[in-house]
Protein backbone atom coordinates (compact mmCIF):
# COMPACT_ATOMS: atom_id res chain seq x y z
CA UNK A 1 0.00 0.00 0.00
CA UNK A 2 1.33 3.43 -0.89
CA UNK A 3 0.52 6.78 0.68
CA UNK A 4 -2.14 9.09 -0.68
CA UNK A 5 -0.63 11.12 -3.53
CA UNK A 6 0.46 14.68 -2.84
CA UNK A 7 1.02 17.11 -5.73
CA UNK A 8 2.53 20.54 -6.23
CA UNK A 9 1.64 22.50 -9.36
CA UNK A 10 4.89 23.75 -10.90
CA UNK A 11 3.53 25.95 -13.67
CA UNK A 12 0.42 27.77 -12.53
CA UNK A 13 0.36 30.01 -15.62
CA UNK A 14 0.12 26.99 -17.89
CA UNK A 15 -2.56 25.41 -15.70
CA UNK A 16 -4.70 28.56 -15.70
CA UNK A 17 -4.67 28.48 -19.51
CA UNK A 18 -5.75 24.83 -19.54
CA UNK A 19 -9.38 24.07 -20.08
CA UNK A 20 -8.19 21.08 -22.01
CA UNK A 21 -4.79 19.63 -22.76
CA UNK A 22 -3.28 16.69 -24.57
CA UNK A 23 0.02 14.89 -24.50
CA UNK A 24 0.66 14.71 -28.25
CA UNK A 25 3.95 12.87 -28.36
CA UNK A 26 7.09 11.79 -26.59
CA UNK A 27 10.63 11.73 -27.91
CA UNK A 28 13.38 9.98 -25.96
CA UNK A 29 17.06 9.94 -26.77
CA UNK A 30 19.67 8.48 -24.41
CA UNK A 31 22.02 11.43 -24.99
CA UNK A 32 19.49 14.26 -25.48
CA UNK A 33 16.86 13.35 -22.91
CA UNK A 34 13.07 13.40 -22.96
CA UNK A 35 10.81 15.81 -24.85
CA UNK A 36 7.06 15.75 -24.28
CA UNK A 37 4.88 17.55 -26.82
CA UNK A 38 1.94 19.13 -25.01
CA UNK A 39 -1.08 20.97 -26.42
CA UNK A 40 -3.09 23.44 -24.34
CA UNK A 41 -6.59 24.59 -25.37
CA UNK A 42 -5.99 23.40 -28.96
CA UNK A 43 -4.17 26.63 -29.81
CA UNK A 44 -0.90 26.56 -27.86
CA UNK A 45 1.80 23.96 -28.20
CA UNK A 46 4.59 23.41 -25.70
CA UNK A 47 7.59 21.17 -25.39
CA UNK A 48 8.55 19.98 -21.94
CA UNK A 49 12.25 19.08 -21.91
CA UNK A 50 14.09 16.91 -19.37
CA UNK A 51 17.85 16.44 -19.68
CA UNK A 52 19.15 12.86 -20.11
CA UNK A 53 19.42 12.14 -16.38
CA UNK A 54 16.05 10.45 -15.94
CA UNK A 55 15.42 7.12 -14.22
CA UNK A 56 12.27 6.39 -16.18
CA UNK A 57 9.00 7.56 -17.66
CA UNK A 58 5.63 6.00 -18.37
CA UNK A 59 2.44 6.93 -20.18
CA UNK A 60 -0.95 5.96 -18.80
CA UNK A 61 -4.53 6.73 -19.71
CA UNK A 62 -5.90 9.36 -17.30
CA UNK A 63 -8.50 6.81 -16.23
CA UNK A 64 -5.73 4.68 -14.72
CA UNK A 65 -4.69 7.49 -12.37
CA UNK A 66 -7.99 8.05 -10.57
CA UNK A 67 -6.29 8.53 -7.18
CA UNK A 68 -5.00 11.93 -8.40
CA UNK A 69 -8.26 13.45 -9.65
CA UNK A 70 -10.36 15.24 -7.07
CA UNK A 71 -7.40 15.89 -4.77
CA UNK A 72 -7.23 19.32 -3.20
CA UNK A 73 -3.81 19.91 -4.78
CA UNK A 74 -5.06 19.02 -8.28
CA UNK A 75 -5.70 22.33 -10.05
CA UNK A 76 -6.62 20.95 -13.45
CA UNK A 77 -4.47 20.04 -16.40
CA UNK A 78 -0.85 20.99 -15.99
CA UNK A 79 2.61 19.94 -14.86
CA UNK A 80 3.02 18.78 -11.28
CA UNK A 81 5.78 17.66 -8.99
CA UNK A 82 4.65 14.51 -7.18
CA UNK A 83 5.72 14.95 -3.56
CA UNK A 84 4.38 11.66 -2.25
CA UNK A 85 2.44 8.57 -3.25
CA UNK A 86 3.16 8.54 -6.97
CA UNK A 87 4.72 6.12 -9.43
CA UNK A 88 8.07 6.06 -7.59
CA UNK A 89 6.34 5.01 -4.36
CA UNK A 90 4.47 2.29 -6.25
CA UNK A 91 7.67 0.99 -7.88
CA UNK A 92 9.42 0.95 -4.49
CA UNK A 93 7.00 -1.79 -3.40
CA UNK A 94 8.63 -4.12 -5.95
CA UNK A 95 11.73 -6.04 -4.88
CA UNK A 96 13.12 -5.77 -8.42
CA UNK A 97 13.13 -1.95 -8.48
CA UNK A 98 16.84 -1.37 -7.82
CA UNK A 99 16.61 2.44 -7.95
CA UNK A 100 14.36 2.28 -4.88
CA UNK A 101 17.07 0.53 -2.86
CA UNK A 102 19.83 3.06 -3.49
CA UNK A 103 20.65 6.28 -1.67
CA UNK A 104 20.08 8.29 -4.85
CA UNK A 105 17.64 11.15 -4.52
CA UNK A 106 14.89 11.64 -7.06
CA UNK A 107 12.04 13.87 -8.14
CA UNK A 108 8.87 12.77 -9.80
CA UNK A 109 6.73 14.79 -12.20
CA UNK A 110 3.26 14.21 -13.62
CA UNK A 111 2.10 15.86 -16.84
CA UNK A 112 -1.66 15.57 -17.14
CA UNK A 113 -3.66 15.41 -20.33
CA UNK A 114 -7.31 14.71 -21.04
CA UNK A 115 -6.42 11.33 -22.57
CA UNK A 116 -2.88 10.45 -21.53
CA UNK A 117 -0.62 11.38 -18.64
CA UNK A 118 3.16 11.09 -18.38
CA UNK A 119 5.03 10.28 -15.16
CA UNK A 120 8.75 11.02 -15.02
CA UNK A 121 11.23 9.91 -12.36
CA UNK A 122 14.44 11.92 -12.50
CA UNK A 123 17.31 13.37 -10.52
CA UNK A 124 16.43 16.28 -8.19
CA UNK A 125 18.43 18.76 -10.27
CA UNK A 126 16.61 17.84 -13.49
CA UNK A 127 13.70 20.27 -13.58
CA UNK A 128 11.45 20.51 -16.63
CA UNK A 129 12.20 23.24 -19.14
CA UNK A 130 8.89 24.37 -20.66
CA UNK A 131 9.16 25.96 -24.09
CA UNK A 132 6.30 27.42 -26.12
CA UNK A 133 6.63 25.68 -29.48
CA UNK A 134 3.84 27.32 -31.48
CA UNK A 135 0.41 28.91 -31.42
CA UNK A 136 -2.44 28.28 -33.81
CA UNK A 137 -4.57 31.38 -34.28
CA UNK A 138 -6.99 29.67 -36.65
Amino acid sequence: MIDTPKLKLINSELSVQCENSEVLGIKYDLKKGLIIEYEVNPKKFYEVHFNPFIYGFRVLDEGDLLEFWGMEEYKGFGIYEVLNGGWYALEKTRSGFLTGFTDMEYKEYLITGSNDCVSIITRPTNTPNIIMAATNSA
